[in-house]
């Protein structure tokens, strides 16, 4: 059976996981002072915190796409949003600097994961899945810009030049 604007849901539901991933992400940051006065966290204890989260969310760049060609898109993308959501709720329940940095590096795992998905369904969705139209879905803007100017610079020109 096929369904009709299938390839643009897809897309839509990968923006929105895109959204809902730089929203957790983001969450720690704004709410600092009262996790670490909660938590009683030294600025040193809040940076071991964060930094648990880039070296996992490191480690799953590097991993995710391989997890995502062997059990698929949607099992990939199924294992990643488990992972940050569980991983996220779990924040709740931290009562030590040490569960708060385990906590973050589960959701730094899980979140790496939503890239190289994101990369995947456009590159399977997408009836331009040529590798510069991919590339430039899958990387942030300044670096599609760098490496597709032609097609990006189209839409930044404006803004990059104060307009």
């Amino acid at each position: 059976m096929k369904i009709n604007g299938l390839r643009w849901l897809m897309i839509a539901l990968v923006f929105l996981a895109t959204v809902i991933n730089y929203i957790d992400r983001q969450t720690v940051s704004v709410l600092k002072t009262s996790i670490s006065q909660d938590l009683g966290l030294s600025n040193a204890d809040y940076a071991a915190v964060q930094n648990s989260f880039l070296l996992f969310y490191g480690i799953s760049q590097i991993i995710s796409g391989r997890i995502y060609d062997v059990i698929g898109t949607r099992r990939g993308f199924v294992f990643s949003i488990v992972l940050w959501s569980i991983a996220a709720l779990a924040h709740a329940t931290a009562r030590s600097a040490a569960a708060f940095g385990v906590f973050r590096a589960l959701l730094g795992f899980g979140e790496a994961g939503n890239w190289p998905g994101a990369a995947k369904v456009a590159g399977e969705c997408s009836r331009f899945a040529s590798a510069r139209w991919r590339l430039a879905f899958s990387t942030p803007v300044p670096q599609s810009a760098a490496r597709c100017p032609r097609h990006s610079l189209r839409c930044w020109r404006p803004p990059m030049a104060g307009g």
